[in-house]
Order: C-alpha cells, then sequence, then structure tokens
C-alpha cells in the first residue's frame, strides 16, 4: 500500500499542472450549460456549493501546509484537484450569466479578466503565494455572485445603487471568511501577510467597481437572450412572436440569424430582441 502510494504522489508531481488544468477544465465544462436563469434555485445552490466548498478548501490546504513538514509530506491531491473543478464550475456558469447579459464586445475585458485569473491559478508555487492568489480569485468569484445573487434574491432591482450595496455584502462575507482564515491558519506574527491580503481584497473591489462605471461591466442579472434583424414581427394576441429572418449558416451554431440581411427596395427591416429579467425585478435603485 506504501509503495501504492508513493508511485501516486510520484505521478502527481511528475503530472501536477496537466491534472489541475484537466480538473479545471472539467468543471468548467460540466457546468458550461447549467447556467440559464440568474433566479433559478438549482443554479444558485450550485454556486453557492461551489463557493462554500471552495473556501473551505483552501483553508484546509493551508493548515495542512503550515503542518506538513511535521506530519506528513505528501500533496494533498484529491483537495486540489477539487478546489480546481470548483473554481472551473464557478467561472463557467458566471460566465454564461454575464456573458448572456450584454454584447461579448462589451464584457469582454470582464471574462478575459475572470478566465485569467482562474487558469493563472496553476502557475504559482510557493504555498503563500498560493494561498493569496487563490483568495484573490475566490473574492472576484464571490464578488461576481452576489452582484447576481443580491437584486435576484433580496433587492428585487437594479440600478448602481444595489450594485453598491451588492458590492457591500460580498465585503461583509469575505472579511467573515478572511477572519476564519487568519484565525485558523494566519498567526500575529503575520501581520504583514494579513494586510497584503486585505490590500489584494479591495483591489479587487476597486478594479471592478471601475469596469462597472466603466459600462464593461453588464447590467446584470438582466439577461439578453436574443437579438437580430428579421424581416417580419408579428405579435399573436395570445402571447408570443412570429417572426422571418435568414437563417445563420450551418457552421455558426451559436447564432440563429444571419450576419447578412439582404434588404429588398421598399421592404421593412425590423431589429428585434428579448431580455429575460428575473420574477418581480423593480425599477433601477
Amino acid at each position: 500500500m506504501r509503495g501504492y502510494w508513493q508511485r501516486l504522489f510520484s505521478f502527481w508531481q511528475r503530472y501536477e499542472h496537466h491534472l489541475g488544468v484537466g480538473a479545471l477544465a472539467v468543471g468548467f465544462t460540466f457546468d458550461l450549460f447549467l447556467a440559464k436563469r440568474p433566479d433559478s434555485v438549482v443554479d444558485n445552490l450550485l454556486l453557492c456549493s461551489y463557493l462554500f466548498i471552495a473556501g473551505a478548501i483552501i483553508i484546509l490546504l493551508n493548515i495542512r501546509a503550515r503542518r506538513r513538514a511535521e506530519e506528513n509530506p505528501a500533496e494533498p491531491l484529491l483537495l486540489l484537484l477539487v478546489l480546481q473543478f470548483c473554481f472551473g464550475g464557478l467561472a463557467s456558469n458566471l460566465l454564461v450569466l454575464y456573458g448572456k447579459s450584454g454584447t461579448l464586445a462589451a464584457s469582454a475585458i470582464f471574462i478575459a479578466l475572470l478566465v485569467s485569473l482562474v487558469l493563472g491559478n496553476e502557475y504559482l508555487r510557493s504555498r503563500y503565494s498560493q494561498m493569496r492568489f487563490n483568495i484573490v480569485i475566490y473574492y472576484f468569484l464571490l464578488l461576481t455572485y452576489v452582484t447576481i445573487a443580491a437584486p435576484t434574491f433580496i433587492f428585487h432591482s437594479i440600478g448602481t445603487g444595489v450594485f453598491l450595496l451588492s458590492g457591500g455584502i460580498s465585503l461583509l462575507l469575505i472579511a467573515g471568511y478572511l477572519l476564519l482564515l487568519f484565525t485558523s491558519v494566519l498567526r500575529s506574527s503575520n501581520r504583514r501577510h494579513r494586510r497584503e491580503i486585505g490590500a489584494l481584497v479591495l483591489g479587487v473591489f476597486v478594479v471592478f467597481n471601475g469596469l462597472y462605471f466603466l459600462n464593461v461591466i453588464p447590467p446584470v442579472p438582466l439577461s439578453l437572450k436574443n437579438i437580430g434583424i428579421y424581416h417580419s414581427v408579428l405579435h399573436y394576441s395570445t402571447g408570443g412572436y412570429f417572426t422571418t429572418y435568414e437563417p445563420a449558416p450551418w457552421w455558426q451554431f451559436w447564432r440563429d440569424t444571419s450576419a447578412t440581411f439582404h434588404y429588398t427596395p421598399g421592404a421593412s427591416a425590423y431589429c428585434f430582441s428579448s431580455v429575460f429579467a428575473p420574477a418581480a425585478l423593480g425599477a433601477p435603485i
């Protein structure tokens, strides 16, 4: 049995980067098509589960890393892989929800930032660097989730005021989490580390708010369902719409309407879009 574990640890040390990226990719792919509605109870329970598990694993990894010289030098294989899986699942869900809430061009910087933060976790090796970066990733994902969940389930409204209040809730949550982390991992001799971690969290908060006021972050939890140029749009009295349009080429599987519109002189062209909003969502505050 001891030889088996030694071979397993040797395999992990040799392919650690590939296994971590693999777990991240599996988590990302597994949840890629699950995020449908920001008010879905199932989706939100899944996201909360990921946040809880990822937060617990970060603490456990750092407690174990502080004690492993005395107890066990083996790498915590399962914990690391589960953490990457949770990060991947969170990223895919939030990317889908934010991506649906605005054009790709308007949210490209935000999406690139989210992806780079998650994937960048693979390139840090020292324990303290990993802890700092994991916390940055964790808070970024927590913040992006709260800005969707709070307007949907707490405020039932959107707008600048709600966005700032949601950010305040995320700061309270991460403050409680960091207090638990500092109590269980960092001691009084690591005050500099505490200040650095706090500064990183505040930096994420400031940058995120800056992106919002620059209109880079879309107005979540509103979700753009469809948009296109149509030859005709008819509204049924019983509800629903009938449209005629030019279908996209078969290889453009991500869209329904063609990017090219053939206009006939004297005919009409209609721009039609539909936006999903959670139930009971009120006016902006």
